[in-house]
């Protein structure tokens, strides 16, 4: 290629709009177009004619000269390099990411290069974007749970290897839901962005992350710190927010958090039990009145529960997913008449991995604490209504069906809809359905337990108050909740032929009970004294060990 053709390949690339360079073989610089010059800044300006003054390339984290040569350009690894760690310097000192390309030409005075260069600042912004969506939290700009959870488990491989302990601080608000029900989720949300700048603020090390973990819940890695050097801190950090004052609509409110400490040591744990360590101790200075810290102790028995209870989260998900749950029942024997329909409370049996079955002491506790009773709920009215539905197929007479339901259930509002939906679906007489809620969940939100009751009773079912007697003042909701069944709570009925209190109790409430249009069953009535005793009395059903044992539902 001669002169001649140089020229021409000028004119050519001058109206490109991609940045293009030539280089002599000595790295002087022979044409740069147009679109070249406006991207570093030589578009008035005389240009330089050596290529390291006209492109400086830095390294991007060190910070260091890289000098271009055209024997570097002819070394791909050179390349691959540069275009990953470094930026280019533009006249004016601002930066971009790049790619280049390098094509070798045959010139009249031997060879040349042709550098074709890309801005990636856009690009790479873009990609940045993208990525801080993907890890940190849109409402605070926190690391979200994510990120936060593989923070944690770098922090535990660090701690192996160096044998240096971390800190994870699990914090929860002691007052977010009565500034959520009070003021609504406008103001809850800016209490959230509030507390994650007072948070933010609070942190010392270079390395430390908090992250929002989701509802009013927060996460701190304190890198390489132990419990002793991060007390004080903690300490502080405590009486920060309880000084911090919220205000909203002309109302000011007074904050607090619970935080619970796991130390991250070179112990083989999961970050899955490290944050579940951490969120047991939260709970338990959540439930020693807030406003505090509690250190997470595999000793303590509190917390060594809560700990249990969360490992069972898992394996309840789990069960669902694999559908390793199974109906039981338990017979409901009348006392006074012969059984014309066979009344049967429906129970709920888990079946481990290798199918032996879990006894609902277990599991239940850990499901209403950690909210996925209402899947369970769901899970035991779908397959009692299909298990109604294949006897009414067979044209076998259908028993009356007693289903437990949760507080969390009787509170939901779409609750009441699913409840018809599934009756519609399955094709069952409503009037075969009974559902049990205990007193003391009824109680907890009178009002909604009431319209939830009503609603049930206009679908045809009926509705029983399950271990009733248990409230200090049972009676006079009584007169609120228009139930069809009083269960007696079974405390009353173990010891009631030896028990003259209990005998009058029992007396009471079925007296009430009759009173009011009520049936009432008497649970755990595990012998024929006890059957005996019912019998005069006037208590209409007996349930328990003595008339049946649970069993899985044939």
């Amino acid at each position: 290629m001669n002169d001649n053709t140089l020229e021409i390949l000028a004119a050519a690339i001058t109206a490109i709009d991609e940045p293009v360079i030539i280089i002599s073989a000595r790295g002087q610089v022979r044409f740069v177009n147009a679109a070249a010059r406006r991207l570093l800044g030589f578009v008035d300006i005389e240009l330089p004619s050596d290529i390291n003054e006209l492109l400086p390339v830095v390294d991007e984290n060190q910070r260091e000269a890289i000098r271009i040569s055209p024997r570097k350009l002819s070394d791909a690894e050179f390349l691959q390099r540069i275009n990953e760690q470094a930026v280019i310097l533009r006249h004016n000192g601002s930066e971009f990411p790049f790619e280049m390309r390098v094509t070798p030409l045959q010139v009249a005075d031997g060879e040349a290069f042709m550098l074709c260069v890309h801005d990636l600042y856009h690009t790479r912004s873009l990609a940045d974007t993208l990525h801080f969506h993907r890890s940190h939290d849109q409402l605070t700009g926190l690391c979200n749970r994510a990120e936060f959870e593989r923070q944690v488990q770098e922090a535990l491989n660090q701690a192996m290897q160096t044998h240096q302990s971390h800190l994870l601080v699990y914090i929860d608000i002691d007052q977010f839901k009565l500034i959520n029900d009070s003021c609504g989720h406008v103001a809850g949300d800016e209490l959230l962005r509030q507390l994650a700048e007072l948070l933010r603020a609070g942190l010392t090390g270079e390395h430390d992350v908090l992250a929002r973990l989701g509802g009013d819940e927060f996460g701190i890695l304190l890198w390489q710190q132990t419990l002793t050097d991060a007390e004080p801190w903690l300490k502080q950090l405590i009486t920060d927010v309880h000084d911090f004052e919220f205000s909203w609509a002309d109302r000011a409110f007074p904050i607090s958090i619970s935080a619970g400490v796991s130390e991250l040591k070179d112990d083989e744990i999961s970050w899955a039990q490290a944050l579940g360590q951490a969120d047991a101790a939260c709970y338990q200075a959540k439930e020693n009145g807030g406003n505090r810290y509690v250190v997470f102790s595999g000793s303590d028995e509190q917390l060594a529960q809560r700990q249990t209870e969360m490992q069972w989260v898992s394996r309840i998900v789990q069960a669902l997913q694999q559908d390793r749950f199974q109906l039981w029942a338990q017979r409901i024997q009348p006392i006074h008449h012969a059984v014309e329909q066979e009344h049967m409370e429906i129970l709920v049996r888990m079946l481990d991995t290798d199918g032996s079955t879990i006894p609902p002491g277990l599991f239940l506790p850990a499901a209403e604490r950690f909210n996925l009773v209402l899947m369970l709920d769901k899970w035991v009215i779908s397959r009692t209504f299909d298990w109604l539905n294949r006897r009414q197929q067979q044209q076998l007479s259908p028993p009356h069906c007693s289903i437990n339901l949760s507080g969390t259930s009787i509170n939901q509002p779409q609750f009441h809809e699913f409840v018809a939906n599934e009756l519609k679906r399955s094709g069952i007489n409503p009037r075969n359905i009974c559902f049990e809620v205990t007193e003391t969940a009824a109680i907890e939100n009178l009002q909604k337990a009431r319209l939830f009751i009503q609603q049930m009773q206009q679908l045809g079912c009926t509705f029983a108050l399950d271990d009733f007697g248990s409230g200090m003042s049972s009676f006079a909701y009584l007169r609120t909740l228009p139930v069809n069944y009083l269960k007696i709570d079974g405390v009353f009925i173990k010891e009631l032929p030896d028990n003259p209190i209990d005998l009058a109790m029992v007396k009471a409430i079925n007296e009430v009970g009759k009173v009011m249009g009520m049936k009432t069953v008497a649970e755990f009535v595990e012998n024929d004294r006890i059957l005996t005793c019912l019998k005069s009395i006037g208590v209409d059903y007996a349930q328990g060990y003595g008339i049946e044992k649970p069993k899985p539902l044939q």
